[in-house]
């Protein structure tokens, strides 16, 4: 074959072969327009739960407090010997701000709802766990045939993640 020819067919098959290429996409020479980011969302809230409501001491903890010698069993009344207990955790992705938590409990004599209030200043950063303690002698004479009711963030002053899971209970014996 001569040059001329070869150089003919060369052409085609060049000329073939450009016109995917350039179908394909913007030519080399065209600047890219960088891609512009949105900032991540931060959502990240305080989540305060109650752990846990307890008594506090070696004979305390399992059964409850033991009624004082001259407060009759068959009447449900008990007198607090020791303190009561109430584990907060902070199960969100953010530190809370200062908080309280709200203790509620029967009177000895069934009838009034007594509340008591203890307060955590300094806030719970995120993942952290903190006791809140209601001496026994804040607790006094109770009524045993109803349980201890505590939450946390009662006022609701604190956002959090969810609202719903702040109580927590001890049931008497």
């Amino acid at each position: 074959m001569t040059n001329k020819l070869i150089r003919s067919l060369l052409f085609v098959l060049a000329t073939a072969l450009a016109v995917p290429f350039a179908s394909a996409g913007p030519s080399v020479s065209t600047p890219m327009k960088p891609l512009k980011m949105a900032p991540p969302k931060t959502t990240a809230k305080p989540n305060l739960v109650i752990d846990a409501v307890r008594w506090s001491g070696e004979f305390c903890g399992l059964y409850g407090c033991k009624a004082a010698e001259d407060i009759k069993h068959d009447l449900q009344v008990n007198k607090a010997t020791c303190a009561l207990k109430v584990r907060v955790r902070n199960k969100g992705g953010a530190a809370a701000g200062a908080f309280q938590v709200q203790l509620l409990y029967t009177h000895w004599k069934g009838r009034a709802l007594l509340q008591k209030v203890k307060g955590v200043g300094g806030g719970l950063a995120a993942g952290a766990v903190t006791e809140v303690v209601f001496p026994a002698a804040d607790i006094g004479y109770y009524y045993t045939g109803a349980p201890f009711k505590a939450k946390v963030d009662y006022r609701n002053q604190v956002s959090e993640s969810n609202e719903d899971d702040n109580t927590g209970q001890l049931n008497n014996p």
